[in-house]
């Protein structure tokens, strides 16, 4: 997914016809969250993880960083 967009706007991430993901920006057009509807997940997450769920995006020196699980 794009890391900027128009300012207030979003973009869906499509798979087989279905939203995998969501990516919402800001006023400067950066990203500011994401909410994941499915993705693959390791053992150890598969019981703690629950879908649809959001990721915070913060920016430092100009690098994004997308707060996870």
């Amino acid at each position: 997914m794009p890391k900027t967009g128009k300012k207030y706007s979003s973009k869906d991430l499509i798979v087989d016809g279905k939203v995998k993901q969501r990516r919402y920006y800001g006023k400067n057009g950066k990203a500011e969250l994401d909410i994941d509807y499915f993705h693959a997940l390791s053992k150890s997450l598969k019981k703690t993880v629950k879908f649809p769920h959001r990721h915070k995006i913060t920016w430092k020196n100009g690098k994004m960083k997308r707060e996870g699980h």
